[in-house]
């Protein structure tokens, strides 16, 4: 049923009690207000509680909680997709090291499996709800939905979800401002360097001589993930001291001749010892297929982040790279290990460079 009740709210402890109930505002609601209604499910939700606007206008109020209350739903959608898409991680470098019972393991699996399943029919609804509202707000109408009302009558969580929206959009500043940095860096015409980030491009080597193509991300991006090390480098030696490549066998002996730190992002290869440098056709490289003094004498720091590359009677890379300390793994090496590393200890490791 229609209301067109005109109803007052004249403090802030009333505001989470009350919501529209499909009505429509008599009288004409001004575009200003529409506008700023609208504008609260595209982020400014926390800046328009901040300036007071919707303190007299209970219209706006439904919308600038509602907002906020579908921005907590996506979070928590998200942190459960990103526990989740590293959960091989999990349960193989932390759950077996505790000799974890099966149980927690197939668990974590079903756990795995079933998020697949819903994960996309649930962000499906979460968006048809973001697009009511922006249609609601354009229409001067504040619809009340039985869940979301729940969520906005929390002021503890109305107050969590603004303080983590504008964390995010800080975050989303500062990322625009290291993907523009990285898109120069990788830019700029340089013929040597001192810092080499090496990337895998195409698929992966699998168990029974099965080659699996997967995303190879553009060259920005990647030395976006890279930030803090290439920083480090250009600080220490220069803007023009690093080089962002594709792997392959020829980058790499470009790196190992002229750089002091080589980051090899590769996966393992093949044989123990190895990492992969070409998968159409499929080609490794193992410590003897480089050649006796073609790493250069200021090399200091390579790290191979290949799975295996420490395994094997063949795996010699200290010798092979020498003066270079080298930095490689025996078993399964998983993603959040090295981008910890690269995040937290890379920079310290070069600035300790000569």
């Amino acid at each position: 049923m229609i209301s067109t009740k005109n109803t007052s709210l004249d403090s802030d402890q009333e505001i989470p009690r009350y919501f529209f109930k499909s009505t429509i505002l008599h009288g004409g609601l001004e575009s200003k207000n529409r506008a700023l209604s609208i504008a609260c499910y595209f982020g400014l939700a926390p800046w328009i509680w901040l300036t007071g606007a919707n303190k007299k206008i209970s219209f706006l109020r439904h919308h600038l909680f509602y907002s906020l209350s579908i921005f907590l739903l996506w979070v928590g959608w998200f942190l459960v997709s990103i526990i989740l898409l590293f959960q091989c991680s999990i349960k193989n470098e932390y759950l077996l090291q505790w000799n974890a019972n099966v149980g927690i393991i197939k668990a974590w699996d079903f756990l795995f499996y079933f998020w697949n399943i819903v994960q996309t029919p649930i962000a499906v609804i979460f968006f048809a709800i973001w697009i009511t509202g922006i249609l609601d707000g354009l229409r001067g109408r504040g619809r009340r939905i039985p869940f979301l009302a729940k969520i906005a009558s929390s002021r503890w969580l109305m107050s969590f979800s603004a303080f983590f929206v504008t964390l995010v959009e800080i975050c989303i500043l500062c990322l625009f401002y290291i993907g523009n940095r990285s898109a120069q860096i990788v830019n700029t015409s340089v013929e040597k360097a001192d810092v080499y980030i090496l990337y895998t491009v195409g698929g992966y080597y699998n168990v029974g001589d099965t080659l699996n193509t997967t995303y190879t991300p553009p060259r920005w991006l990647v030395a976006t993930a890279f930030y803090p090390l290439w920083k480090a480098g250009t600080e220490k030696w220069g803007k023009t001291s690093v080089k962002v490549l594709p792997l392959s066998e020829k980058s790499f002996k470009e790196a190992i001749r002229n750089g002091r730190f080589v980051f090899v992002a590769s996966h393992g290869g093949d044989k123990p010892g190895s990492f992969t440098v070409s998968y159409t056709p499929y080609k490794a490289l193992l410590p003897s297929d480089i050649l006796p003094g073609e790493a250069n004498p200021n090399l200091q720091f390579v790290y191979i982040a290949g799975c295996s590359t420490n395994d094997g009677a063949g795996a010699n890379w200290q010798a092979v790279l020498s003066p270079a300390q080298v930095l490689s793994f025996s078993g399964m090496s998983f993603i959040d290990r090295h981008m910890q590393w690269i995040w937290f200890k890379s920079p310290q490791v070069i600035a300790d460079m000569y």
